[in-house]
C-alpha cells in the first residue's frame, strides 16, 4: 500500500505529463558540471551533449539510484566517451523500473569543439517503455547542446531536449515533453564550481537549478544545490581510490523524500 501511494504521489508531482522514469533526479547536478570543463564526466553528455567535447581522454561512469528508497523506482546508468577524429563520441545506457513497468534508453552522442572557446554536441536516444502484459512502445528522441567560454573560468551553455515532442509508440496519444535550458558556471583551478541554470519544460513554469562543488583535497570533494522544479535539494561527497572517483549524493524531494545515488567515475578528476 505504501508503494502504491508513493507511486501515485510521484505521478502527481511530475513536472510534465508523460515524463520518463529515467529522467535524472539524483544526478541533476550534472547539468551544472557539464558546463565546467574541469568537472565534466562521461555521463555529463546526458545533461548537455556539448560537454563531451571537454574530454581529452577516454572516460567512463556508472551510477545507481533508488528513487525515494523504493526498489521499484531504481534506475541504473552507464556512460562512456572516446576521443575520435575531430571530436568525441559518447554512448550511454539507462535502465529502470520493476516487473509492472520497465524503461530502457540507449544514447549515442557526438561533440566537437568550435575553435578555442566553444563546443557543440548532438545526441540521439532510443527510449523504450512498457511491460510483458501490455507490450512495449518506443520513441527516438534528439538532444542538442552548445557550450562557450565567456571568460577565463566562466562558461555558458544552451541545451535542447526532444524539440520535436515525439510520441511514445505509433499509437501514443500523448507527446513526450520538450525541455530547454540556459546555464552559466564559474570554476577556478579545478578547486570549486558555482553554477545556475534556468529550465523551461512543457507543461510547467520555468525552474531554477543552482549549486556548488568544492574540492577540499585531491581525495575529498563536496557538492550541494537546489532545484525549484522538483522541488528538491541535494548534498553529496566524493573521494578517490584506484584512479577512480566515488560520489555519493542524496537528493531530498520536498514531498516524496530522499533519493540516494552512488556514482563511479573514471578517470578521477
Amino acid at each position: 500500500m505504501r508503494n502504491t501511494l508513493i507511486l501515485l504521489l510521484l505521478a502527481a508531482s511530475s513536472p510534465a505529463a508523460a515524463q520518463s522514469l529515467l529522467e535524472p533526479l539524483a544526478t541533476r547536478y550534472q547539468r551544472l558540471s557539464a558546463l565546467a570543463s574541469t568537472f565534466v564526466t562521461a555521463d555529463a553528455q546526458e545533461a548537455n551533449p556539448a560537454s563531451a567535447a571537454s574530454l581529452t581522454n577516454s572516460a567512463f561512469s556508472v551510477a545507481g539510484e533508488r528513487r525515494f528508497f523504493l526498489k521499484e523506482l531504481s534506475v541504473y546508468r552507464a556512460h562512456a566517451a572516446f576521443p575520435v577524429a575531430a571530436g568525441v563520441a559518447g554512448a550511454g545506457l539507462v535502465y529502470g523500473g520493476h516487473d509492472g513497468w520497465r524503461e530502457l534508453a540507449l544514447r549515442g552522442t557526438y561533440a566537437r569543439r568550435l575553435g578555442a572557446h566553444a563546443a557543440i554536441g548532438v545526441s540521439a536516444q532510443w527510449l523504450q517503455a512498457g511491460n510483458s502484459t501490455y507490450g512495449t512502445s518506443g520513441a527516438l528522441l534528439a538532444d542538442a547542446g552548445l557550450r562557450w567560454e565567456l571568460a577565463s573560468g566562466v562558461s555558458a551553455g544552451i541545451r535542447v531536449h526532444n524539440p520535436a515532442r515525439v510520441r511514445l509508440g505509433k499509437s501514443g496519444g500523448e507527446r513526450l515533453p520538450a525541455a530547454y535550458g540556459l546555464g552559466v558556471t564559474w570554476e577556478h583551478d579545478k578547486q570549486w564550481l558555482l553554477g545556475a541554470e534556468l529550465e523551461h519544460r512543457d507543461g510547467h513554469a520555468p525552474a531554477v537549478l543552482a549549486g556548488a562543488e568544492y574540492v577540499f583535497a585531491p581525495a575529498l570533494r563536496a557538492r550541494c544545490g537546489i532545484d525549484s522544479g522538483a522541488p528538491a535539494a541535494w548534498l553529496g561527497l566524493g573521494t578517490v581510490a584506484a584512479s577512480m572517483q566515488l560520489n555519493i549524493t542524496v537528493t531530498l524531494h520536498r514531498e516524496l523524500g530522499a533519493t540516494p545515488v552512488l556514482q563511479l567515475v573514471y578517470p578521477a578528476q
